[in-house]
């Protein structure tokens, strides 16, 4: 009995083994890459176009902005005393919690690095 099963088994496995030869996976291949160049061709342009939006928007607002930076030696000044008033309340602060917010900080920018759109 286990020598008939066997031989059917080998007869369909052969019979397999030839249909599959005799198909051309070329058609569904091109089918299914077609689908994904066009979307990631979409993904492209979609992402151009709103990046060209935005630096549109930019360009318009820029001269606004450096009207309004009129005291800049001033506004220098107080971020370097406000930076030092920062670097001494991080001497004061535990190095545990500062290792765990560099730990929770590189964490971030590794997944933001690695992100793919």
């Amino acid at each position: 009995m286990m020598m008939r099963d066997q031989e059917t088994y080998s007869d369909l496995t052969d019979l397999f083994t030839a249909e599959d030869r005799a198909l051309d996976p070329a058609p569904f291949v091109n089918d299914v890459m077609g689908g994904i160049r066009r979307k990631s061709l979409f993904r492209k342009l979609v992402l151009g176009a709103v990046g060209m939006v935005g630096a549109g928007v930019a360009a318009v607002q820029l001269p606004g902005l450096l009207t309004g930076w009129s005291g800049l030696d001033t506004l220098v000044t107080q971020t370097v005393t406000d930076a030092q008033q920062d670097a001494s309340l991080l001497a004061t602060a535990d190095p545990v919690w500062l290792m765990v917010g560099g730990v929770v900080a590189l964490s971030l920018l590794a997944i933001t690095a690695w992100e793919k759109a």
